[in-house]
C-alpha cells in the first residue's frame, strides 16, 4: 500500500518537480520576506517573484531544456548530504548543551566548509561536476572524517576557557 502510494507519487513529479518547486519557492519567499526588497508589507509581491522564480527553475527541468547544468538535479543529490549535515549539526548542538560548552557556530561551519572543499570527494565536487571522478581518498574518507570528528570533539569538550 504504502510502495504504491510513492510509486504513483513519483510518477505524478512530487520528486522531480514540486518538491524542489517547494524548495526554491521556500527560500526565495523566506529571503525576501527578511530582506524587504519589495517594502515592508508586501507579501503578495514576495510571493508573486517567489513563485516566478522557482517556476522559472523547475519548469526547464520538467521539458528537459537544460543542456548541461540542472539546478534541480544538483538541488535533488545534495539534499541528502544537506540533511546528514544538518543532522550532524544537530548532534554537535546537543553534545555541546551537554557539557555546557559554549559553541563557536561560525568556527565550527567554516571548519565544515574548507574540510569540504580541501577534500577531492568532496560533497560539492560530485554534485558541481559529475564528471570529475577523483578517488584518492575513496576507501579512507570515511575513516578520516572519523578520526577528525572525534579530534575536534575531544578538543572542544576538554578546552578550557583559558585556553
Amino acid at each position: 500500500m504504502l510502495i504504491e502510494v510513492i510509486k504513483s507519487a513519483v510518477s505524478f513529479g512530487f520528486y522531480d518537480i514540486l518538491l524542489p518547486f517547494l524548495l526554491y519557492f521556500i527560500l526565495i519567499f523566506a529571503l525576501l520576506q527578511k530582506v524587504r526588497v519589495f517594502g515592508e508589507e508586501k507579501k503578495n509581491l514576495n510571493i508573486g517573484f517567489a513563485v516566478s522564480a522557482a517556476l522559472l527553475v523547475v519548469m526547464p527541468h520538467a521539458i528537459g531544456a537544460y543542456q548541461r547544468f540542472d539546478p534541480v538535479t544538483f538541488i535533488l543529490k545534495g539534499i541528502p548530504y544537506f540533511i546528514l549535515l544538518l543532522v550532524a549539526l544537530v548532534l554537535w548542538k546537543m553534545i555541546c548543551q551537554i557539557f555546557e560548552i559554549e559553541a563557536d557556530w561560525k568556527m565550527l561551519l567554516s571548519i565544515i566548509i574548507i574540510i569540504d572543499l580541501i577534500l577531492p570527494e568532496s560533497l560539492l565536487i560530485p554534485l558541481l561536476f559529475p564528471s570529475v571522478r577523483l578517488s584518492f581518498f575513496s576507501s579512507y574518507l570515511p575513516v578520516i572524517i572519523t578520526i577528525g570528528v572525534f579530534i575536534g570533539a575531544l578538543y572542544f569538550i576538554s578546552a578550557s576557557e583559558d585556553d
